[in-house]
């Protein structure tokens, strides 16, 4: 017993090509979506009081008077004095990559020697993988 099997191969090439010309903008897409989840994970654990592997360190003593001078929390030290800093703090998407930085310059310099006493802007490995494990579900929809 012979099966002849016959396929149209022009539209299966024609699925692939569509397949190729959409695969940059939904890797863009699944870029810029894992930067905005990565801007949540690192507002709500520096809002809990954790920077990127540990507690952060206590206020000093002279800043935490000052603090509560200003009616501003002391414990958990969660960096926010006004909230313009982690606010400004925003997921930009771009041709092939996708990056987390600030709207604003001088929130930019705040951040910069925050994370300078106590490291806050960047992911521990366990986030690294949840991270990772989004993107993939974002990308292989």
């Amino acid at each position: 017993m012979i099966i002849n099997v016959e396929l149209d191969l022009s539209g299966i090439q024609q699925k692939l090509a569509q397949m190729e010309r959409d695969l940059p903008r939904q890797l863009d897409r699944a870029l810029l979506q894992t930067a905005v989840k990565g801007v949540g994970i690192i507002k709500k654990r520096t809002n809990a009081g954790r920077g990127i592997n540990k507690y952060f360190k206590r206020y000093t003593p002279k800043y935490a008077a000052f603090r509560r001078k200003k009616g501003r929390q002391v414990s958990p030290v969660n960096l926010q004095f006004t909230g313009r800093m982690l606010g400004a703090m925003q997921a930009f998407g771009h041709s092939g990559y996708a990056e987390i930085s600030f709207t604003r310059a001088e929130e930019a310099k705040k951040a910069y020697f925050n994370n300078q006493k106590r490291p806050f802007f960047g992911f521990n490995k366990t986030e690294k993988r949840q991270l990772l494990e989004f993107m993939k579900k974002r990308l292989f929809r």
